[in-house]
């Protein structure tokens, strides 16, 4: 019984400590392409046009608050093609974008300070 005891005990530490560490991801309202910046590193930096009725954006990582409408992504990762293509398509066609952030910076940026992308979805 005691090691039945240890071994919950043991579970619900792990979960605290898993959920305490879980990141929460973001997303934007439907909002403007502002910029759109490719560097020769393959990550794309883009901004999102300012909400004038505020923030539109859910929880944003401690590491981006200093660029609250910046976001990147690799575009030579797996999808990042897919992602700038949808990014450019809605800048050039004048069409909002929703943005599904990871909820933490992107470690393979040099400054970590902007968050990295999950998914763009184009609105009508």
């Amino acid at each position: 019984m005691k090691y039945l005891k240890n071994i919950a005990t043991i579970f619900v530490g792990a979960m605290c400590i898993l959920s305490a560490t879980t990141a929460q991801a973001s997303n934007t309202s439907a909002r403007y392409v502002d910029s759109v910046l490719p560097t020769s590193t393959g990550y794309v930096f883009f901004t999102l046009k300012a909400d004038p009725q505020g923030p539109g954006r859910s929880t944003i990582p401690s590491c981006g608050a200093g660029w609250p409408t910046r976001f990147a992504f690799n575009m030579t990762a797996t999808g990042g093609q897919a992602l700038l293509s949808t990014l450019l398509t809605a800048a050039a066609a004048g069409k909002p974008v929703i943005v599904w952030g990871t909820g933490a910076c992107d470690a393979g940026l040099a400054a970590g300070d902007t968050e990295g992308v999950f998914y763009i979805e184009l609105r009508p």
